[in-house]
């Protein structure tokens, strides 16, 4: 069985994990495929110190993607972990690395302080929202809303 090395991202890995969010935001219906835009953020948010973002990778191949984003939240009085984006090549699920990468999420998240971590899910993807809860999410009574600026 090939070894799953969980790490930090780094910029050299910028546009493998573009390909990946592509295929997130394939199941993911409110975002559009805009390559541009997702190096754009992925630039953004790898030079941001309080943001995590980490791979799982297989034999030098990026199969794996998750990042968290630091914000405070009044309602814990402190700082919480957003997960923005969590995503597995779909060749390569079933394989644990999921698993490794929202532990390694975890981690960081105490490293960082955090008192909460907390995430949006589509409410179509139903095996993510398994996922999750399996992971010790609970689903919120919170609607998620937005606008573009």
């Amino acid at each position: 069985m090939q070894k799953t090395i969980i790490r930090l991202a780094d910029t050299s890995d910028i546009e493998a994990i573009a390909g990946l969010l592509a295929e997130l935001f394939l199941i993911e219906k409110d975002f559009k495929i805009d390559k541009q835009k997702q190096l754009d953020a992925l630039n953004i948010i790898l030079q941001e110190p309080s943001s995590v973002c980490i791979v799982a990778v297989i034999e030098n191949d990026v199969v794996g993607f998750a990042s968290m984003q630091k914000v405070v939240s009044t309602a814990i009085g402190g700082y919480s972990g957003l997960i923005e984006d969590v995503i597995v090549k779909e060749d390569k699920r079933k394989l644990g690395i999921g698993n490794m990468l929202i532990e390694r999420l975890f981690a960081e998240a105490k490293l960082h302080n955090f008192k909460r971590v907390q995430l949006l899910c589509d409410t179509t993807n139903t095996k993510a929202q398994e996922f999750y809860s399996k992971h010790g999410f609970k689903k919120s009574q919170m609607v998620g809303w937005y606008k573009e600026q």
